[in-house]
């Protein structure tokens, strides 16, 4: 199973990756940040770190030694999403 089937439905996931730019020297270490509302099981957020980290290996050659990954779990009345806030938007568009 992907990253994404395992939010599909249940969290609003932001996936913020910082990869080396140009101007830092070759090999730099990637972080990544990701931020759901809360609910993601520990096996799921394991999940997500390392189907990331393979990402990260298999696309850009990034080591994983090198890699970090941060995933932040927001409550939904501390989420804005489409306006309002998260519980709000799931309460009008149920599904």
């Amino acid at each position: 199973m992907d990253a994404t089937r395992i939010l599909e439905g249940q969290f609003f996931p932001v996936w913020q990756a910082l990869t080396p730019r140009a101007e830092y020297p070759p090999g730099s270490m990637p972080y990544v940040n990701i931020q759901i509302t809360k609910g993601a099981t520990r096996e799921q957020r394991s999940q997500l770190v390392k189907e990331v980290t393979d990402s990260l290996v298999r696309i850009l050659g990034k080591k994983p030694e090198h890699t970090h990954i941060v995933i932040q779990q927001v409550e939904e009345d501390h989420w804005g999403f489409c306006g309002m806030l998260t519980e709000d938007y799931k309460k009008q568009n149920p599904g």
